[in-house]
């Protein structure tokens, strides 16, 4: 019992260590990292690309409205001379003017106005920020440390169990370090157990040598394996 708790003992430096081992070290965390920067920096450019082609527009459309502004009022101008000098006209050429006139001074007046476009970033106050990037656990990754932490635990128990030496002197179970000399009640080949016999439940009289565990008044035999592997 003393070596099944030095053992024990021994497993808690162990995990002391690698826990220490954790603390200490952080570059696992660098390459996580370093795309949590790269992101930014994309995300970064491709803000400044879209602001970049707003500013083009705010320039743009005025300067348009403009030379299409002039290009009527030229239009204007010529239709007005040759009417001028032809003598040619009839009132629907003058309703025609007037109504010139009047979406000239429209366009004029808005060309002078300031305000007359204005910034829409309703789909920009929409969006969801911090759904944009977030952390989550890789489930193949984490799928893989499982299976690969069950290996390093059955070999563990691999090696802790051929430091076990068991009072019957039978072979320990590779799974619970328990006798697995016999199957059922049967003794199996290459056993070095020193039961006299195996019950069907388990329970058995023997001469077992240093601290017996026997059944007794019908006591279930306490340290025969009964693993599943072994039936």
């Amino acid at each position: 019992m003393d070596n099944e708790l030095d053992r024990f003992i021994e497993d808690c430096n162990t995990l002391q260590e690698k826990i220490n081992t954790i603390t200490q070290n952080k570059d696992f965390n660098i390459p996580l990292l370093t795309e949590i920067d790269d992101w930014e920096k994309m995300i970064i450019e491709k803000v400044k690309k879209v602001a970049e082609q707003v500013r083009e527009q705010v320039i743009k459309l005025p300067n348009e409205k403009e030379v299409e502004t002039k290009f009527n009022f030229e239009k204007y101008r010529q239709n007005l001379n040759q009417l001028k000098e032809t003598g040619d006209f009839v009132e629907y050429d003058l309703k025609y003017l007037e109504q010139t006139v009047y979406q000239l001074n429209q366009d004029l007046k808005r060309l002078n106005q300031s305000l007359e476009f204005e910034l829409c970033k309703e789909q920009s106050n929409q969006i969801q920020w911090d759904s944009l990037i977030y952390i989550k656990e890789n489930p193949s990754y984490a799928l893989k440390q499982s299976q690969q932490q069950q290996v390093n635990d059955q070999t563990q128990i691999v090696v802790s169990s051929r430091q076990v030496t068991l009072d019957c002197g039978g072979h320990p179970c590779t799974i619970c370090n328990k006798c697995c000399d016999w199957n059922r009640n049967v003794r199996r080949a290459g056993a070095t157990c020193t039961r006299n016999s195996v019950g069907t439940c388990y329970t058995a009289y023997c001469d077992c040598p240093g601290s017996c565990h026997c059944s007794y008044n019908d006591h279930i035999y306490s340290d025969v394996c009964n693993c599943a592997e072994n039936k």
